[in-house]
């Protein structure tokens, strides 16, 4: 698994070591790695790229619609997770999934697998 974020690459470090998770990420690529920033795809392609991994077989998880955008101009699935604001109409069709939390995310997942 990767991280790919747009913040600086110390925050991310620092946000993951805090929550008790950078040990399942292989791969961390911040905002600063990459030429163009969300909605344009680079940073999930170079995730992908670090983790070894074709992008269609990746999933992406986002609260952003550019974030949202970029994963899916990168031809990952997406799956919403909103945080401060709620999806808009416009960005349904770049959504694989919506979800309300994590939890809900990783159910979806499972569906998804098992179709």
């Amino acid at each position: 698994m990767a991280v790919a974020s747009s913040s600086a690459a110390r925050q991310i470090e620092f946000n993951l070591e805090t929550a008790g998770i950078r040990g399942y990420f292989s791969a961390v690529v911040s905002g600063s790695e990459v030429r163009r920033g969300k909605p344009d795809p680079d940073i999930f392609l170079y995730a992908a790229e670090r983790i070894g991994c074709e992008p269609n077989m990746c999933f992406v998880f986002e609260d952003s619609e550019n974030g949202i955008k970029a994963g899916y101009a990168a031809g990952c699935t997406t799956i919403m997770v909103p945080d401060l604001m709620e999806a808009s109409s416009s960005i349904l069709p770049y959504c694989g999934k919506i979800c309300r939390d994590l939890l809900q995310a990783e159910q979806e997942i499972s569906k998804m697998l098992s179709d």
